[in-house]
């Protein structure tokens, strides 16, 4: 049983989407349902049927097209196949020549009887409408003979179609120049590294923030309302806060109560001696007197 192929990009958008949540997730979504370009693959061979360079050695070596003797003749054959992607109904596709050629004569052969293609000539060109476009059929083949050496470049104007030389993809698809000539794979790589650096950071800093929730009281036991606390928490992550108690004696800082936590508590009211003291524990309540220092963490 044959392994599934399945795009590295793929994966590693599925990867990112699991870990990442609703965001990745949306971003996978595009990544999978995006529009995706039709891949038409061209191929072009030469075939030299008689060229002027031989003429000097060979003195009997001639053709002839009917009353017309011929000093140069070129057979050019251009294949153009679908690699992969959505059906195209038709396209237009350009052979271009780097002079003006004598044509002496084309021929035209569809993928079936189903397919059609049909070319004009021009000077510097030729151009050919084929339909349908779809990779379950075999190439489209043109072949042009010529009084040039010089071949042919197909060249077309579609925006869901992209024309590649089989040779240059060949070439392409070795090592890691396969990577570095996708500028899709280098996005969708760069974007989900960055995406979950952001994550790790975000946890790292939620996991180091700490939480001191407490209450200064009077010896009384009545809240004492804009007393001054100052919390330099030691562990397990660094933060020096200061901040005032409201009406209620209270005063709050971070979102989560930490395992080994340790800091270093001062509260100080202009009504109050000042106390200061050493905690391990987030919880405190502080009760300021009159004649002594009371300060103990509950």
């Amino acid at each position: 049983m044959s392994k599934p192929n399945v795009p590295s990009t793929v994966v590693i958008t599925a990867l990112t989407a699991f870990l990442g949540g609703g965001l990745a997730g949306a971003i996978f979504n595009y990544y999978v349902n995006r529009p995706k370009p039709t891949i038409l693959l061209y191929t072009v061979s030469t075939t030299t049927i008689a060229a002027a360079e031989s003429a000097g050695f060979i003195p009997d070596l001639h053709v002839e097209l009917g009353q017309e003797s011929i000093k140069s003749l070129y057979v050019h054959t251009i294949d153009l196949a679908v690699a992969r992607g959505p059906f195209v109904p038709q396209l237009d596709v350009a052979l271009t020549f780097q002079a003006k050629p004598h044509i002496y004569g084309t021929n035209l052969q569809p993928p079936s009887p189903l397919h059609s293609i049909v070319c004009s000539g021009e000077p510097e060109f030729m151009k050919c409408k084929l339909s349908p476009i779809s990779t379950e059929f075999a190439p489209y083949r043109i072949s042009v003979a010529t009084d040039t050496s010089d071949p042919p470049k197909p060249v077309i104007a579609a925006d869901n179609v992209r024309l590649l030389s089989a040779q240059d993809v060949a070439n392409s698809n070795r090592g890691l120049s396969s990577v570095l000539k996708d500028p899709e794979k280098w996005v969708l790589v760069i974007g989900t590294l960055a995406y979950l650096w952001a994550i790790g950071r975000l946890v790292k800093r939620i996991g180091r923030r700490s939480v001191v929730v407490g209450k200064v009281l009077s010896g009384d036991g009545n809240p004492v309302e804009g007393a001054q606390v100052e919390v330099l928490v030691e562990s397990p992550g660094k933060m020096d806060r200061i901040l005032t108690t409201d009406a209620l004696g209270d005063f709050v800082i971070g979102l989560r109560k930490q395992a080994f936590f340790s800091a270093r508590i001062r509260v100080s009211h202009p009504q109050f001696p000042a106390a200061e003291f050493h905690t391990n524990s987030a919880i405190i309540v502080c009760k300021l007197s009159g004649g002594e220092d009371v300060a103990r963490p509950r």
